[in-house]
């Protein structure tokens, strides 16, 4: 399985979405890629994206892949401590520079299971 989502209020200035979001299914395993800015106007996006898939698999086990997450705000770590209690099953892959940081520096990245990219 796979699908894509994007939030379609606002674009960069090249025109992209500030967020997309691609969904792979691999055995029991869901992956869900974000791609761009998590903030206040696209974490409706990763909540809703998330709250149905968990919605159509109660005992869901979601890979947050970060590695293309360009930017990380207060409501995308708010959203991040909301789906930690929603998701029986939740691990951060590849958490780029800057969420590490903002993780580190609010004391919230050890509450994870964070992995790194398998070569």
């Amino acid at each position: 399985m796979s699908a894509d989502f994007s939030s379609s209020t606002t674009s960069t200035p090249n025109g992209e979405p500030p967020l997309s979001l691609r969904v792979t299914q691999t055995g029991a395993v869901t992956v869900l890629e974000l791609d761009g800015d998590l903030d206040v106007s696209t974490t409706g996006l990763l909540l809703d994206v998330v709250s149905g898939l968990r919605r159509d698999h109660p005992a869901l086990v979601l890979v947050l892949d970060l590695s293309r997450l360009r930017f990380f705000g207060a409501d995308g770590l708010r959203a991040f401590l909301h789906l930690r209690d929603l998701v029986p099953h939740l691990t951060l892959r590849d958490p780029s520079p800057f969420v590490r940081r903002v993780m580190s520096v609010t004391d919230t990245l050890e509450r994870f299971d964070v992995q790194a990219r398998q070569s």
